[in-house]
């Protein structure tokens, strides 16, 4: 059976559509317009501002640049990264925007280069979106990343992101690159094991390949009352035989935003299986799914829905159960 869900009621919630007068101050390959920059802070003067990437790279190779969109009037409201850009300095990126921040293409935090990113600055219902091929990479995992005032420790693989979950479960991690988990082998249990209480910022990163295979709840995580966003899972392998399977969570009581699973999800017996998790109570928003979920029940997006919300996701996924 193939199964579409799309639900988009949280659109306004989240930011999902903007104002057609507004427009974003924009970080791309064409040339700077309508952009005043002193002592290191770059603003907007006009709607559709755009700063040159290779001139805000050099600025950065001398010292800390802060980018703000907006005015007095909000004219540009958001910031867009249209154009791949990175830096090799000790330098900090601020990016500051009154509503979203919308990544389109790579970012790279080369050397121990640093990166703030603030939206819904202005109190509005904005948010950081990675769209088309938006990534930050981070060469160095002792690099700085703040979100929103809170500081988050980088994480380049699955083993140490289970070790620092379970030290800390309410902790703050973000993926610094893609992560191919083939030469992992299979695990036999979910590769996060402890309930996350915190958030996994994936920033627009990938991991290939993850095959679990486990009597237990799997997924990619087994339980979450956090937030896990902004991270695709492609070509996964998850596969129980007891207790629910997701791709991206087994058993959800938080929220997922902006995430992504293609792959096999597999609930042998009777049990919950969904594309991105196998129950939800908590909230999936901007998530979608691709690929073949197999369970009792099963679903595209959730395997079991008894409450909680999903608006905004769609799956293709080819469903079973």
């Amino acid at each position: 059976m193939h199964h579409i869900t799309y639900l988009p009621s949280l659109a306004a919630v989240f930011g999902l559509f903007s104002s057609a007068a507004q427009a974003d101050f924009s970080l791309s390959k064409k040339p700077t317009h309508d952009v005043s920059c002193s002592a290191g802070v770059c603003m907007p003067t006009a709607k559709s501002a755009n700063l040159n990437v290779s001139e805000l790279t050099n600025m950065l190779s001398a010292g800390d640049v802060i980018i703000e969109s907006g005015n007095g009037n909000q004219t540009t409201p958001s910031i867009t990264v249209a154009d791949a850009f990175g830096w090799s300095s000790t330098s900090r990126l601020t990016l500051q925007a009154k509503k979203d921040i919308a990544v389109k293409a790579p970012m790279t935090v080369a050397g121990t280069g640093a990166l703030t990113l603030t939206y819904s600055d202005s109190g509005t219902d904005g948010d950081l979106k990675f769209l088309d091929k938006g990534k930050i990479d981070f060469w160095d995992t002792s690099s700085s990343l703040i979100i929103n005032n809170s500081r988050y420790v980088l994480i380049n693989d699955l083993r140490i992101l289970d070790d620092a979950v379970k030290d800390d479960p309410s902790g703050m991690y973000a993926f610094s690159e893609d992560h191919d988990a083939l030469l992992d082998g299979s695990y036999n249990r979910s590769p996060v094991s402890t309930g996350l209480q915190g958030v996994i910022e994936g920033l627009g990163h990938t991991i290939s390949n993850l095959s679990v295979k486990t009597k237990r709840p799997a997924a990619l995580v087994a339980q979450s009352s956090g937030t896990i966003r902004d991270l695709l899972l492609l070509n996964v392998f998850i596969k129980s035989h007891g207790g629910s399977a997701g791709g991206i969570v087994a058993d959800n009581s938080g929220l997922l935003i902006g995430d992504t699973a293609n792959g096999k999800i597999l609930r042998l017996g009777n049990g919950p299986a969904g594309g991105i998790a196998g129950t939800n109570t908590g909230t999936i928003f901007r998530c979608d799914s691709s690929g073949t979920v197999a369970g009792s029940p099963a679903g595209g997006i959730v395997g079991s829905l008894s409450s909680g919300v999903l608006e905004a996701s769609a799956s293709s996924a080819n469903v079973s159960g």
